[in-house]
């Protein structure tokens, strides 16, 4: 590339008197002046700040081996050069180590840019030319982005039957929809089954045979899809030892509550049990709820700062 240089002749003085030609070639030069059209500086390579006279010029910054880091210059008492991220923007980077270091990242200075915790830690706000860069958008906290838009499947038992939508930087889909980690299954997600309830030959606890008081009844298993069978007889007491065959009562279900259920199927009055587990076939004091996560590697969603310069 060409650079034009303005050269402007000056005045010798007058009475000159020269002894060699080296002597008049520098009068001469000594008398010009030359100048650069505007848009066009000097450029100084250096892995440290130029000298005061040599503010005007664009300072490359290398490293001790000579290799280019970024440009700078010089405004407003300091040498800055500015972040090609916009700052405050609506880009997002994923960070995977910690949040110090991402203070530290893209030439931030460590300090701790907002509070997106809510625990009362200090807070240093940055400037166009100090604080962090980066830091972390407290909006994904245990949350995984989702492209907003709308669902290309609809249900008829759901948002009558249309599709729901994810409105932009939302949490929550115009049907209301949320997620969850962890989920308690509600009776109307169950799948379609049945409860087989029948009358068994068995003998009661008198030792005689009753057709007409003993039951069988068969209840989801708690721990796989496979179906229990309870076969007691109305006329046991509850905490009686059981002489029927198979007359396991599973552990899921105590033997109580087994008696009384069919007791009640017997005499019609209809009672509905829903047997809950917990350790061991232990039965359980409260619902337990599922997992819901996919696999996971946990990141951070991070999100530019106010700051908008790089300074050496």
């Amino acid at each position: 590339m060409n650079i034009p240089v303005y050269v402007q002749v000056g005045n010798l003085p007058s009475g000159l008197c020269f002894t060699t030609f080296q002597d008049l070639l520098n009068s001469f030069m000594g008398a010009c002046s030359f100048s650069v059209q505007n848009g066009f500086a000097p450029v100084v390579l250096s892995p440290t700040q130029p000298a005061v006279n040599q503010q005007g010029a664009v300072w490359f910054q290398t490293d001790s081996l000579g290799n280019p880091i970024r440009a700078f210059v010089f405004a407003n008492g300091q040498w800055i050069s500015p972040n090609p991220r916009p700052p405050s923007s609506g880009e997002r980077m994923i960070w995977t180590q910690s949040e110090s270091a991402l203070w530290s990242y893209d030439g931030g200075d460590g300090t701790c840019p907002n509070d997106w915790q809510s625990t009362g830690r200090t807070v240093i706000t940055p400037t166009a030319t100090t604080g962090a860069m980066w830091q972390v958008d407290g909006a994904f906290q245990f949350k995984f982005p989702l492209g907003y838009g709308t669902s290309g499947q609809s249900f008829p038992e759901f948002n009558g039957g249309n599709p729901d939508t994810v409105p932009v930087a939302a949490s929550v889909t115009t049907a209301g929809q949320t997620g969850e980690s962890r989920h308690y299954q509600s009776p109307y997600e169950t799948s379609i089954h049945a409860h087989f309830v029948g009358r068994t030959g068995f003998a009661d606890h008198t030792g005689s045979f009753n057709n007409d008081n003993d039951f069988t009844i068969s209840i989801p298993s708690p721990v796989d899809n496979s179906f229990l069978p309870i076969t007691a007889t109305a006329g046991w007491r509850a905490g009686a030892a059981s002489t029927g065959s198979p007359g396991q009562v599973p552990s899921c279900l105590d033997l109580a509550s087994a008696l009384n259920l069919v007791k009640n199927l017997n005499n019609g009055g209809g009672t509905t049990y829903q047997p809950t587990a917990g350790s061991n076939g232990a039965v359980a004091s409260a619902p337990v709820s599922a997992n819901t996560l996919p696999p996971f590697y946990s990141v951070a969603f991070a999100s530019r700062t106010s700051r908008q310069y790089y300074t050496p």
